[in-house]
């Protein structure tokens, strides 16, 4: 499980080099999205671990859950009426820092750290 959970987290950081020019920018949409870069990453992982160690079905999802539960945690912290699940006594982000810039990979992950 910490295999997965690390490769995904190192692919985010290296795929999110991107840097933004504008202050409010678009939220990018489809393979642009780094939710969407998260979740193929994710799969991508899930699936070479079942090719090398065939884990049931179960433990399969129960990794899926997870990772998927943690971005949502983080980025909970950027929206109004998000609820996280697991996260706990963090503060949301004021508006001001609601923007696009803001909302990159790095500041997610130092959440999910502490």
């Amino acid at each position: 499980m910490k295999r997965i959970i690390v490769l995904t987290l190192m692919m985010g950081l290296l795929s999110c080099g991107a840097s933004y020019a504008q202050e409010k920018q678009e939220e990018p949409r489809g393979i642009d999205n780094v939710a969407y870069k998260w979740g193929k990453m994710a799969l991508d992982a899930t699936a070479s671990d079942t090719e090398q160690f065939k884990p049931r079905p179960t433990i399969t999802s129960r990794y899926l859950g997870l990772i998927f539960i943690s971005i949502f945690d983080a980025w909970s912290v950027y929206d109004e009426t998000a609820i996280p699940v697991y996260l706990k006594g963090v503060d949301r982000k004021p508006p001001v820092n609601r923007i696009l810039k803001t909302k990159k990979l790095p500041s997610a992950m130092l959440l999910l750290v502490r």
